[in-house]
């Protein structure tokens, strides 16, 4: 999908954005179905471009928001929150691909420890702390320990080359280093993978990102 000033992107970018899923597409969709209906040129009610102020405008549309989600939870509501969630389901996807690739099952630092944290019996809506408080308190394994099992578990063992026949012993020596260990830097990827966001995001600001995922 894309998009250029015309469409009131941040400091005017052209933004390139991936639909990557179904749901997505579907969403996009049944927005463009809701807009036609409703004559408007986006969701905070404008009528035409021309006339748009983009900051009164929204700020007016997030209010009704968060007022009408407080009417209705009894909870606030933080638009800024959906960044964070964003940057963090994304964070993990690119992870998994990425790692993937070099051919190891690693999970993403976020989805280890809340998946670490589970076991242990933390309850966020009862144990008030905060995520790395309760990193600390159950004794979560760091991640690059956790790292660094995975991919020693991953290596295949160098073959007794003295007990192979002939045909075996040439096809596995020409093949040993192919079975050394992974060349994997967990820090290397981490940032990668923050600097890819950070163009998604379409600030290409990795301050920011950092403050969505924690920094490294």
């Amino acid at each position: 999908m894309s998009l250029d000033r015309s469409d009131w992107t941040k400091n005017a970018r052209e933004r390139e954005i991936e639909v990557r899923t179904e749901y997505q597409r579907e969403l996009l969709q049944e927005v463009k179905n809701f807009l036609e209906e409703k004559g408007s040129v986006n969701l905070a009610g404008a009528d035409n471009w021309k006339d748009y102020n983009p900051i009164a405008s929204f700020r007016s549309f997030a209010d009704n928001i968060r007022q009408n989600f407080s009417e209705q939870t009894g909870e606030q509501y933080n638009f800024h929150g959906e960044r964070h969630a964003w940057t963090q389901e994304r964070y993990s996807e690119l992870w998994q691909e990425k790692t993937e690739i070099e051919g190891l099952n690693i999970q993403a630092p976020i989805k280890y420890y809340s998946e670490q944290l589970e076991k242990a019996g933390w309850d966020p809506n009862q144990d008030n702390i905060k995520f790395y408080e309760a990193v600390e308190k159950y004794d979560v394994k760091p991640f690059w320990e956790y790292v660094q099992e995975e991919i020693q578990s991953s290596i295949t063992p160098e073959p007794d080359i003295f007990s192979l026949n002939e045909a075996e012993q040439e096809y596995d020596q020409s093949n040993l280093l192919e079975m050394s260990e992974p060349d994997f830097d967990i820090f290397a990827l981490d940032k990668e993978i923050r600097l890819e966001i950070s163009e998604e995001l379409g600030h290409s600001r990795l301050d920011i990102t950092n403050t969505y995922l924690g920094h490294p």
